[in-house]
This record gives C-alpha cells, sequence and structure tokens, in this order.
C-alpha cells in the first residue's frame, strides 16, 4: 500500500513545478510572436480558462481518495472499458511528455556543457535517472521537485519584481500582427498550464486528497497566471515585441540584459531544473495512474508495491520504458506537445462529465457543460493543427 505523506504544500509546489517547467522556459517567445505586446492579457485570459474548466475537480471533490479514484471517476462517466482506455492514453500522455522534456532538457545540457553525445542517449540516461529517484519513495522525490520548485520560482518572481524599472507602455500596447493568427495564441499557450491535473494521481499518497488535492489545482493555476502575466510583461518591456518573439531564450537573453552576462549561465542552470522537474512529476505521475489501473483490474505485476520505499515499482518501471520507447519512435517534439494538449483536454471532458451527471445545482451543471464544450472546442482545432503537422 502507498504511504500518505503529501500535504496540500507539497501538493501545491508539485503543482507549480509541473505547470512552470512545461512552459514559461519554452512557449513564450512563439506566443508573443502571434499575440504581440497583448501577450500577457492572453495568459491571463488562458490561465482563468483553465481554471474554470479544473474547477470540475472541486465538484468530485469526495471521490478523491485513492489511487483507484482515477479510474473510479472515468468508469462513472462512461463505463468501466472506457475508463481502462481513459487511463491508458492518460500514462502514454505522461510518457510522451517526459520524452518530449527530456529531449528538451538534454539540449539545454549539451548547450551548457558541450556533450558530444546523441540527444536519444543522454535523454534516455535523463530518463533512467528520474526513474531511480522515484524508485527510492515520493518523500525523496516531492523533496526534490520542492526544491526545484523553490529555485524556479525564486528566479521568476526576482524577474517580475523588475517590471516597475523596465515598465515599457509603448511595446506592452502593441496590438497582435494579425488578429486571426492571434486566435492561435491560446492552443499554445495553454500548454503552458498543463501539469496541475496530474495532482488527482497522487491522491492515494495525499494525506487529505480530498480536501488538498482540488485547492492545490486553484492555486496553482492561479499563481503562475499572475507570475506568467508579469514575466511576460518584462519580457516584452526589455526586449521589445520583435526582440522577445525572435529569441529562442528569451527569460534567458531579459536576465542578461537587465543583470549582465555573468547570470547567464545561473539562468541555464535554472531553466535545466525547471525542465527536470517536470520529466520527474510526468514520470510520477503515470506511474500512479498505471499503478491504479493494474490494481484495480488486478494485474498482480503492475500494482507491485515495494514493501521498503512504498512505491510502485513496477508501474514507474513500465513508464520510463514507455516514455524511452517513444523517444526513440517519434522524433517530433511539436507533434508530442499537441497530442499532451489533447490528452489533457480529454481529462477535462472526463472530469466535468463525471460532475455533470453528480451535479446538485443549475450553475454547476452549466459550468461543466461549458467546460467539456470548451475542451472539445480545442480537441477540434488540435487535431487540425497535428493533421497539419504530420501531413
Amino acid at each position: 500500500m502507498l504511504n500518505r505523506e503529501l500535504t496540500f504544500n507539497d501538493l501545491l509546489y508539485i503543482g507549480i513545478g509541473n505547470i512552470i517547467g512545461g512552459g514559461v522556459f519554452s512557449l513564450m517567445g512563439r506566443s508573443i510572436k502571434f499575440g504581440g505586446g497583448m501577450t500577457w492579457l492572453y495568459l491571463i485570459a488562458t490561465g482563468l480558462l483553465m481554471y474554470f474548466m479544473s474547477k470540475g475537480y472541486n465538484d468530485i471533490m469526495d471521490q478523491l481518495k485513492d489511487s483507484e479514484s482515477e479510474f473510479k471517476i472515468a468508469e462513472g462517466f462512461a463505463g468501466s472499458k472506457f475508463a481502462s482506455g481513459y487511463i491508458l492514453t492518460s500514462v502514454l500522455a505522461s510518457a510522451s511528455s517526459g520524452s518530449v522534456i527530456s529531449l528538451a532538457f538534454t539540449e539545454h545540457l549539451k548547450e551548457i556543457f558541450n556533450i558530444n553525445y546523441s540527444n536519444i542517449t543522454v535523454s534516455i540516461l535523463v530518463i533512467l535517472a528520474i526513474s531511480a529517484i522515484n524508485l527510492i519513495g515520493i518523500r525523496e522525490s516531492t523533496t526534490v521537485i520542492n526544491t526545484m520548485t523553490v529555485i524556479e520560482l525564486g528566479a521568476l518572481v526576482l524577474l517580475s519584481l523588475m517590471l516597475p524599472w523596465n515598465y515599457n507602455s509603448t511595446e506592452l500596447t502593441k496590438s497582435p500582427p494579425s488578429l486571426i493568427k492571434s486566435a492561435i495564441v491560446p492552443l499554445i499557450i495553454i500548454f503552458a498550464y498543463t501539469g496541475a491535473e496530474a495532482l488527482p494521481k497522487l491522491a492515494g499518497e495525499s494525506k487529505n486528497p480530498q480536501q488538498d488535492i482540488p485547492k492545490a489545482i486553484d492555486w496553482s493555476i492561479l499563481t503562475t497566471s499572475v507570475l506568467y502575466a508579469l514575466v511576460c510583461m518584462v519580457m516584452i518591456s526589455v526586449l521589445g515585441v520583435d526582440g522577445a518573439s525572435s529569441s529562442t531564450t528569451p527569460i534567458l537573453d531579459v536576465f542578461k540584459n537587465i543583470f549582465g552576462n555573468n547570470v547567464s549561465s545561473i539562468v541555464a542552470i535554472i531553466a535545466l531544473i525547471s525542465i527536470f522537474n517536470t520529466i520527474m512529476m510526468s514520470n510520477v505521475s503515470g506511474s500512479r495512474s498505471l499503478y491504479g489501473l493494474a490494481k484495480k483490474m488486478g494485474i498482480s505485476g503492475l500494482n507491485y508495491v515495494n514493501n521498503k520505499t512504498k512505491t510502485p515499482m513496477v508501474s514507474i518501471i513500465v513508464t520510463s520504458l514507455l516514455s524511452i520507447g517513444l523517444l526513440m519512435l517519434i522524433g517530433s517534439i511539436e507533434s508530442l506537445a499537441i497530442l499532451t494538449n489533447m490528452f489533457v483536454m480529454i481529462t477535462m471532458i472526463v472530469i466535468n462529465g463525471a460532475a455533470l451527471k453528480t451535479s446538485k445545482t443549475n450553475a454547476q451543471s452549466t459550468r461543466n457543460f461549458i467546460s467539456m464544450l470548451l475542451a472539445s472546442v480545442f480537441i477540434f482545432f488540435a487535431s487540425n493543427e497535428l493533421y497539419g503537422e504530420v501531413s
């Protein structure tokens, strides 16, 4: 049986760290390219959209009891066969997210330390290292995640505090280059808010999952929304719309501009920490989904928990192998990122659909239905873009 060790603060740090690692260090510049000086408004609007859809977790919080909760919620939505398929797609989403981010981590690592090994080789080693940490125990994994989150948060808070001294109203009010193309911004930015939906997978290791998980989801999304907007405003103010949108490492460039070149290595390492943090959480969430499915279905191998570490060892190893397999089979970071977004929206449909079935008020029913509709619209546009990438 898994240990119940995670407090609200642990869950909040995990949520914030997982969201930040997947977004701000990689997507901000591309978003500014389409959103112009007003991108910070898109960030706030998209954050509120994710917050709105995630409120479905509050409606079903009485079901967030253990590692099998995710299966039970999906089962209540559309039956056991659907639930099994849903959990498997959830595991694949976590595995694919881990493989994509491990590649991003490798690119940063090789640039800093001039490593000559192939991207695939280094990425596999990164995944294996993360698996080893996660095998030791959830408390040890959480300690690493919390420490990394504090470091990356500190860097972004420091950057956001620079806004009063660098505020540039001219750049911050520049209209998007194209109003039609600016509609792409939420499609890109929403990936920056993925991560909090992994928290329900930790219900079996949370001390008070019914109260703490929905609250941690809410606060992690709201906190990152504010932080993203402030960091984006500093970025645009310092680099300008053109400079920010053309840079592959805009946050690093802002730090260089404000504090000088001496900080570049420090910020680069913080970026590595942030990305590493997200890979760890992807492995944790995927393995817990797989463990919950195995426990529910009575699959003796996959539901094995080590008596000493209290971790689902086989599920962790299988999730890592899936990440490595996807890493070797699929080379497109963009395609895997879009797939991950679609899987997150499927999660929102299931959660809000389950909440809709048990809703007690018209207001809740309306919110759940609108959330399902918004997630479906996102999947439609994302699938079109994915088809365009593939074709």
